[in-house]
């Protein structure tokens, strides 16, 4: 049998089979299943991260034997499968067999998301002859990234499975259950992490024609792609969201566009959506012409952790709150509105589009004033009080410059005084990671990243996941499962700390001024204990790698910047120390021009080449 999916544990040789304007779905791994014999007729298998396709190719059996084939993600606490988290998915395949001749069982209509898959019927297969198929769409891999920390590297893999399983024609946000919805918010934030991973210009190009033939007469964005018009009728007819225009979802098509810009230097993409991105904007205005943005019910910053007893939060805001999200709507979407209309203004003036651009950068000089004006106090204390109010609003400068400082204090405090715990959901998580490593608390970035206890990334790493969970409790030692009704443990958003690791432990991002990797910018951070990492990243311009060590306080950063490009380079290194470029003072090395220092770091502008970079780093590795 061949079982469809996206494994973790074993990878063997893949082959490609490929053919849609983004790319086909392809084979990419094969492994044979570890299985027992559950008794009677039922045979088990354990099959890695999250698989999508099971097939038998061996199997010779009477005429008229009939298989059933049972996935789940996880088994319960008796050994069993788990299939409450399901919801109405079956992830059940029956097959007959038709002859004496050996048949091969591979469905090519669905696949199915899972780890265990059980097998009814006698004879049994042997374990030889059932084969996990990994599938997905055929996106070249572009990234790679390990580190000297065991735990990250089993997070950095959980990350690309993730991606994988999800990556099939569009970005679903589940392989299992009865969803499988290209669901946009879910897409926008992991997009950074997924275009490190993989080659995604032409699929994401394709999934935001997707996006436009959905988009609504009224200029309003729909919140997954392809659209499928209707409530959650299978709920109660239960009209809570419509599925349109919500803040942090419908947002998400300029930004994603901006994206495929910034990373591949894709003019043609901006130019390709611009009218509808104007009728989107119009739609907004429209409706929101204060620059406030109400509307509800939405999703919000979907599934962050109570920072307070939820009791006490809905007393206080009402409706603009709810369990799933407890940033407070109206700053949620106020925030989405001026950093979409900052999206706009950029991407008018990059396509020429001069009288547009000015116009709404004059908007979001409005929108950012309102947003202060109604949920920002001369304390610098946003409306909410969450960790995410403040990160989005730091994120995208919706705090007055003479307050940023306070509530950087503010988010930090509250981080702290929780024990360097995040309470953000999808879209907080996103940017709190970033807002502090580019605000002076690296540090403490680098503790939330390596934080085992509950909640954080590495805590599902310790409890055996293979794949990112779609929240923070998925299981939990305490609880075990959490609410089947939104619970699936192969949902990437949470992994867009992907992004993150790239940027700042790797050390590669691109240069906002050079899209495309014309310039990048290379600054890895030597923290949190790590003593090594290798990174590398194949470029729109070629490949970018950086293989960095610290030990007894020496730095040494081995760097290749790709032909025709070049790269700002930031050396940690103490001051009043001298950096060296194969073994001579870095400032007299060919191809190096010394620019200054900047925090803890010696700067470079390098051209194309290959370079091995030392310097004195006595205060790197540590924690805080």
């Amino acid at each position: 049998m061949r079982l469809a999916a996206c494994i973790a544990d074993v990878r063997l040789p893949g082959k490609g089979r490929c053919a849609d304007v983004a790319s086909d779905s392809c084979d990419t791994d094969e492994t044979a299943g570890r299985g027992s014999d559950t008794g009677g007729q039922s045979h088990s298998g354990r099959y890695g991260a999250n698989d999508e396709r099971i097939s038998s190719r061996r199997a010779a059996r009477r005429p008229g034997t009939r298989y059933t084939l049972r996935y789940a993600e996880a088994l319960d606490r008796d050994g069993n499968l788990y299939t409450d988290n399901l919801r109405f998915a079956r992830q059940t395949d029956t097959y007959v067999c038709r002859s004496w001749d050996r048949e091969t069982f591979e469905p090519l209509f669905t696949y199915h998301g899972y780890r265990y898959v059980e097998i009814s019927g006698s004879p049994g297969p042997a374990e030889a002859d059932i084969e996990g198929v990994v599938v997905h769409s055929c996106l070249p891999e572009t990234g790679a990234l390990e580190t000297s920390e065991p735990l990250v590297n089993r997070l950095i893999d959980n990350i690309r499975w993730t991606q994988r399983a999800n990556y099939m024609s569009v970005p679903t946000d589940c392989p299992q259950r009865d969803e499988r919805h290209g669901w946009t918010g879910d897409a926008m934030i992991f997009a950074p992490t997924a275009a490190y991973n993989m080659d995604v210009a032409a699929f994401l190009a394709k999934w935001l024609n997707d996006l436009e033939d959905g988009q609504r007469p009224t200029g309003a964005y729909t919140d997954f792609a392809p659209f499928i018009f209707g409530p959650k009728t299978e709920f109660d007819n239960d009209f809570t969201y419509t599925h349109t225009g919500s803040a942090g979802w419908a947002d998400a098509p300029p930004i994603i566009a901006w994206l495929l810009y910034e990373r591949y230097g894709d003019r043609e993409v901006l130019r390709r959506h611009y009218a509808a991105m104007k009728r989107w904007m119009d739609y907004n205005e429209a409706l929101y012409p204060n620059g406030i943005r109400r509307d509800a019910p939405q999703y919000g910053d979907w599934l962050s952790i109570d920072e307070k007893p939820l009791a006490e939060t809905k007393a206080e805001f009402g409706w603009l709150v709810d369990g799933h999200s407890t940033t407070p709507y109206d700053v949620f979407s106020s925030a989405y509105w001026a950093y979409g209309v900052k999206v706009i203004s950029d991407i008018a003036r990059v396509i020429g589009e001069e009288a547009d651009a000015d116009k709404y950068e004059k908007l979001h000089a409005c929108v950012r004033e309102a947003f202060i004006r109604e949920f920002v106090n001369d304390t610098a204390a946003i409306k909410g009080d969450t960790q995410t109010a403040y990160a989005l609003a730091l994120a995208w400068r919706l705090v007055p410059d003479e307050l940023r400082e306070a509530a950087l204090r503010r988010l930090v405090g509250k981080i702290e005084e929780a024990g360097d715990m995040a309470a953000t959901g999808f879209h907080g998580t996103k940017h709190l990671m970033e807002v502090l490593s580019e605000s002076g608390y690296e540090a403490l970035a680098f503790r939330l990243l390596l934080r085992e206890q509950y909640p954080s990334w590495l805590y599902s790493v310790r409890q055996g996941a293979t794949t990112i969970w779609e929240r923070w409790d998925g299981w939990t030692e305490e609880r075990g499962f959490q609410d089947p009704g939104m619970n699936s443990l192969c949902h990437y958003a949470f992994g867009s700390v992907g992004e993150w690791l790239y940027r700042h432990v790797g050390g590669i991002r691109p240069d906002p001024l050079s899209p495309g990797f014309g310039r990048s910018v290379i600054r890895p951070r030597p923290l949190g204990g790590l003593v090594s990492t290798r990174c590398e990243y194949d470029s729109i311009r070629g490949i970018i790698a950086t293989d960095w060590t610290l030990r007894d306080g020496e730095f040494e950063l081995e760097l290749t910047v790709p032909a025709n490009t070049t790269a700002l380079v930031y050396v940690p290194a103490d001051e009043g120390t001298t950096v060296l470029e194969d073994d001579r003072p870095a400032s007299q090395s060919v191809g190096v021009s010394a620019v200054g220092r900047e925090g803890d770091c010696e700067t470079f502008l390098v051209v194309s080449g290959s370079y091995r970079f030392k310097s004195v780093y006595r205060d790197g590795g540590k924690l805080a």
